[in-house]
């Protein structure tokens, strides 16, 4: 990381100052601050590429539950309707922790479930609980579970930023002996 970010900031100057190996060009320009962009943060690509999570239906839960370690968080996707009147749909991290079941995790973190036409509602939520920490609130609906996707490391990006960086050093060292 320190070295993609020392290349990046170096990268970004050139850019910026308008001059690598001789003046850049408009387009070399953009070349290097896409080239620098990349190199500060490979996963805005990589997510577009290979999505960060991936969502799973609420009916599965249990089987989440299950796989996830002690003390993780489960992320879920909710709706529902306040004390206000209000609809609202958002995203919560609600920590798990841990228990003998699957089913009794979920309790312990304070949610009270049941099936109603293929939805998970939240029956009840308990008191002082993580779910009622996180702004869960009975009546709600948990629309999908989020797990993190399985794919290859996003350093990956640096391969082509790095080799769109040799060839555009490449054609500016040949435009600098020619000139």
């Amino acid at each position: 990381m320190i070295v993609s970010s020392v290349i990046a900031i170096l990268v970004f100057s050139a850019a910026t100052q308008g001059f690598w190996f001789v003046k850049t060009r408009w387009y070399e320009t953009i070349i290097l601050l896409l080239v620098a962009f990349t190199m500060f943060r490979p996963g805005f690509w990589w997510d577009e590429i290979y999505p960060p999570v991936q969502s799973v239906a609420a009916t599965e839960i249990t089987t989440v539950v299950e796989e996830l370690p002690a003390d993780q968080k489960l992320r879920m996707a909710v709706s529902g309707e306040t004390i206000d009147g209000d609809m609202v749909s958002k995203i919560v991290e609600l920590p798990i922790p841990a228990a003998e079941t699957a089913s009794a995790r979920v309790e312990a973190a304070g949610l009270f479930l049941r099936e109603d036409e293929g939805n998970v509602v939240v029956d009840q939520v308990g008191f002082g609980s993580n779910a009622e920490a996180v702004g869960i609130d009975f009546d709600w609906q948990i629309n999908s579970i989020e797990i993190a996707a399985d794919r290859p490391a996003k350093q990956l990006m640096f391969i082509p930023a790095l080799l769109v960086l040799f060839g555009l050093g490449w054609w500016q060292i040949r435009r600098r002996e020619q000139g």
